[in-house]
Formats: C-alpha cells, sequence, structure tokens
C-alpha cells in the first residue's frame, strides 16, 4: 500500500499540527537549492518524489529575473539522496483502478489516519529538476535510489552525469546535452530503447528491445527525424512508449510486430506521411492521439482485443476512407475519428458507449461541424447504451 503524507515544511521539525487536505508538498533547502516534494509510505518505509527544484541566490532566497521569474544558471547539481519531512498521523492512500484487461485507468484517494509521525527521512526515488534550457549546468549526480528523472532537456553544456544502471529516463530527461549524444547512436538500458540519435532515413531497432521509450524518436529532440521515411521494428517488442515517434513528418512505413501490446498517447503525432502501417491482432492498448493528424493514413483495422478507441486516436486524420472497427470493441472516445475523411463506417455490435463528438467534422458521413444528427451511412447497434452526439449533449438510446 502506497501513503501519500500530509503535512507541513521540512523546516518546521518537532511540530505536530494537523494539515489541510491538500497541503501535499514539503520544501528543503540544501546545497544552493530549494527542493519541492511529496512524501510516501509504502512497504513501511518512506519515499520522496521531487517534482520541483529552484536555484537560490546568496541570501538563500529563490533566484528570480527581472519578470519574476525563477533563473538557473547553476553550474552543478548534487540531487540528495534523502529528504526529511515532519507531518501529523493523516495520509492520502492511493489505490490504483483498472479495467478488467488491467490497464491502468487513474488512483483513487482516501484519507486515513495511522501512528503519529514527528520526523522522517524519506529516500528520494523520482525526480523532476525542472531545469529545462539551464545552458551553464555541467554536471548533475543523481544517487542510484532514484527510479526516474526528468527535467534537464536543453542543458546544452550538460556533459556529465552520474546516474544508477536502474535509473528510468527518456529522451526528452536529457534531450539536446553532450552527455546523451555521447551514449551513441542507440540509447538502449534494460530492453527500452530510450532514444534514437542517429541520421538515417531507414531504422532497424536492434533486437531485443521490448519497449521504444517515451519520445525515442521525437523529432523536436533530434532535427534529423524529419528525413526518417522506414523504420523497422523486431519481433519482440511489446510497447510503443509516449510520443515516441512524434513529429516524424517524413515517416512512410513502419512494420508493428504480433508481439506489440500497447501503443501509449500521442505516439505516432504528426507522422503526416504515414501511409502503412497494421495494427497486429495482439494489440490490447491504444492510447489517446496515438494517430493524431495522421493525415495520409488511408486505412486501418483496429483489432478486437482493443476494448476502447482512445479520445482523438485518429483525430484529423484527413485521408483516412476506410476504418475496421472489430467485434469486442466497446467504447469511441471523444473527437477519435474528428475530421477523418470518412463516407462509411460499420459500428460493431459489441459497442455500447460513443463518446463527445467521435466522428465530428466527417462531412463524408454528414457531420460538418460538432453536430452529428445527420450522418448517414452509419448504423446504431443495439448494443450501443448512451452517444454523445455533441461535445456535451448526450442521447442514452
Amino acid at each position: 500500500m502506497k501513503r501519500l503524507l500530509y503535512g507541513l515544511s521540512a523546516c518546521a521539525v518537532g511540530l505536530i499540527l494537523a494539515a489541510p487536505l491538500g497541503a501535499l508538498g514539503y520544501s528543503h533547502d540544501e546545497g544552493g537549492f530549494r527542493w519541492d516534494y511529496d512524501v510516501y509510505e509504502e512497504d513501511g518505509g518512506w519515499t520522496a518524489s521531487i517534482y520541483q527544484v529552484y536555484q537560490l541566490d546568496e541570501n538563500g532566497k529563490v533566484k528570480v529575473d527581472e519578470y519574476w521569474d525563477p533563473v538557473y544558471d547553476a553550474t552543478t547539481m548534487v540531487v540528495p539522496a534523502t529528504l526529511p519531512a515532519v507531518g501529523t498521523n493523516e495520509y492520502a492512500v492511493a489505490e490504483a483502478v483498472y479495467d478488467e484487461d488491467g490497464t491502468f485507468l487513474s488512483n483513487k484517494y482516501t484519507t486515513v489516519y495511522g501512528p503519529e509521525v514527528k520526523s522522517i527521512s524519506a529516500v528520494v526515488t523520482y525526480v523532476d529538476a525542472g531545469n529545462e534550457g539551464n545552458d551553464k549546468l555541467t554536471s548533475v549526480t543523481i544517487p542510484e535510489t532514484v527510479e526516474k528523472v526528468e527535467g534537464f532537456a536543453d542543458c546544452t553544456s550538460l556533459a556529465t552525469v552520474a546516474i544508477g544502471p536502474d535509473t528510468e529516463f527518456s529522451h526528452w530527461s536529457f534531450a539536446k546535452t553532450p552527455w546523451l549524444k555521447a551514449q551513441g547512436e542507440f540509447v538502449i538500458r534494460d530492453g527500452v530503447l530510450v532514444a534514437y540519435q542517429g541520421n538515417a532515413t531507414e531504422v532497424v531497432v536492434p533486437d531485443g528491445v521490448k519497449r521504444i521509450g517515451d519520445y525515442a524518436f521525437y523529432a523536436d529532440s533530434n532535427a534529423e527525424m524529419a528525413k526518417l521515411a522506414r523504420v523497422v521494428i523486431p519481433v519482440g517488442l511489446e510497447e510503443i512508449g509516449i510520443g515516441a515517434f512524434e513529429g516524424c513528418s517524413a515517416l512512410t512505413s513502419v512494420n508493428l510486430p504480433d508481439s506489440l501490446r500497447r501503443i501509449e498517447d500521442y505516439a505516432f503525432e504528426d507522422c503526416q506521411s504515414l501511409a502503412g502501417v497494421a495494427l497486429p491482432t495482439g494489440l490490447r492498448y491504444l492510447g489517446d492521439g496515438a494517430f493524431y493528424r495522421c493525415e495520409a493514413l488511408p486505412t486501418i483495422a483496429v483489432p478486437g482485443n482493443v476494448k476502447y478507441v482512445s479520445d482523438y486516436a485518429f483525430y484529423c486524420c484527413t485521408g483516412l476512407t476506410s476504418v475496421v472497427l472489430s467485434e469486442g470493441l466497446r467504447s469511441i472516445g471523444g473527437q477519435a475519428f474528428l475530421g477523418a475523411g470518412l463516407a462509411a463506417i460499420d459500428i460493431p455490435a459489441s459497442v455500447e458507449e460513443i463518446e463527445g463528438a467521435a466522428f465530428a467534422y466527417c462531412a463524408s458521413l454528414g457531420a460538418r461541424d460538432w453536430r452529428m444528427w445527420d450522418m448517414a451511412h452509419f448504423t446504431i447497434p443495439r448494443s450501443l447504451i448512451a452517444w454523445k452526439t455533441t461535445l456535451s449533449g448526450s442521447a442514452r438510446l
């Protein structure tokens, strides 16, 4: 069980006062920085998640510019391995909510009460440094206890990073830093392709890769990705991460192996030339905006193991004229096919809900704006319980 500790600022050691719900954050000054973080109790131990880092001036105040925006110009940063906290016996218990296929949906928080806590030392396990664009930063030290790190993109002088072998990071965590560039063409950690940093127009992903990481081929992190035309993915790949190919505007084809189970949010956003892609039958999850604005995509077949076509999944795929939805699909998300070139579509009998404006602006279907009253070539299955014809309006059938 993971519990979020409510409490006071870490500087108030020894005080035990009830904090209102929502007073989740702690703050601690150390090493020339102010660390803002939350504290959790899990499996009998305490952990800290750093969600913001501010640089301090010579007076111990947060360093700001003339517009009162935080300034980041430190040359070195050492992330503390532990952080202090004090609090009450009031906790938020996070209960993970999954659908019947095991896909994580959200956390449900409830307040509980436990033994009184006066002073603790929490092990840092997550860091979002928020230091993007600090062109003075040259070295960072991350404790090996940290499980995931973010927040150093565009630190164009960052050449030295001390980081444990098991610490997770994405391409965007250290995008455009000399340290990441020095890791080679393929940055692979524990079966995850973290980043591709080459300039080939055709890329063969190495064997053994189980996951293409978040933003691994993101064009904004590597301008050469504007030339990428084809990607060959090996059998054994199970997941394509968030924004993995976002902005690869010249990408025309990518093979998706039968082993693939998940395509995360906006994985192929703005791949405007993508015309050759087939979803494998083993696919189980299709994230929000997975093929957002893939304007050249002509046809797609959603396999039966996908229960939910997520929001914006094929948003503004203007060239999409043919869609096959398999029996087993239960829900079509909001604006999922907005602006698509569909002239007709068959909704399988298993579908129970069509969410807001799913087919809005599909002119060939008769939906000329947000409203979908006049849609032609559209059969409503008997299984349908709710159909939201506009963003806010719905019809229960």
